[in-house]
Formats: structure tokens, sequence, C-alpha cells
């Protein structure tokens, strides 16, 4: 590893950490004197807030995501053949049946489109009976 790696993995962990730091600052409010002038003990509070706040917004993210793939496959199978989009807690579900040459069957095509995840989507498509034949997160396009 050369000094250009550690270079880069330690200011990669410099972000996280500040960026823990503002979630945690948003959940309890910023310290006084803000980073700079707090102490040590302050900081790493917010920074251990932060982190935990984000796992439970990854953990709401992903239990909306669930409810929202079961309503969009209800969807999709009363509305055969026709583009349906609808938000489910914050989630943009988009999604459209047909003969996929792809796939050389009937699909559904899902696309989850979660805001915590800029520039990205969840893709999935179901066959017939309901079974997936492909799930990836893939960048908008």
């Amino acid at each position: 590893m050369g000094f250009k790696d550690w270079l880069k993995r330690d200011l990669g962990k410099a972000d996280e950490m500040m960026y823990f730091y503002d979630v945690g600052c948003e959940v309890v409010g910023a310290p006084a004197g803000g980073w700079w002038r707090s102490s040590l003990a302050e900081r790493t509070s917010r920074i251990a807030i932060g982190r935990k706040e984000v796992q439970r917004r990854q953990l709401l993210g992903q239990n909306a995501t669930e409810k929202a793939l079961g309503s969009a496959y209800r969807e999709a199978k009363a509305q055969r053949g026709r583009d349906v989009q609808f938000k489910q807690d914050g989630i943009t579900v988009k999604v459209k049946n047909g003969y996929s040459k792809k796939f050389d069957r009937y699909t559904t095509d899902i696309i989850l489109i979660d805001p915590g995840r800029v520039g990205e989507h969840l893709h999935i498509v179901l066959d017939e009976d309901g079974g997936e034949i492909h799930q990836a997160w893939t960048e908008n396009h």
C-alpha cells in the first residue's frame, strides 16, 4: 500500500465521519461552537448518534422498499400491459408489464427509486408467477 492509497483511505474515513457528524447534528443539534470549538466528547457523541440514525433510516428504507415492491406487484397484476407510477413512503415506483425478448417470457418490470440513493435505482424483473428473474441496483440512465 502506497502513500496515495493510504491518503485516499484516510480521506474516505474523514468524509464518512463528517457525514455521520452532520446527521447527528440534524438529530440533536450542533454543539456550541460547531466542530472546531466543541469538545472531543461532543463530536464523538454526534458521530455515534449519526451512525445510529443512518442505520435507522436504512432500515426504514428497506421496509418501505419491501412494502412498495408488494404494492407494485399487485398493481401490475391488475393492470397488465400499462405503465404504472406511484409513490409510497417516499419511494417512487415504476412498473411495466409485457413480453420481454431478453427473458423470452411475459414479465413485470419494476423500478424503485429511493431518494436516499441518488443516481441509482433498484431494477427488479418478475415472471408471470411472481418469481424473481433479475434484481440489481443500477445507475440512472
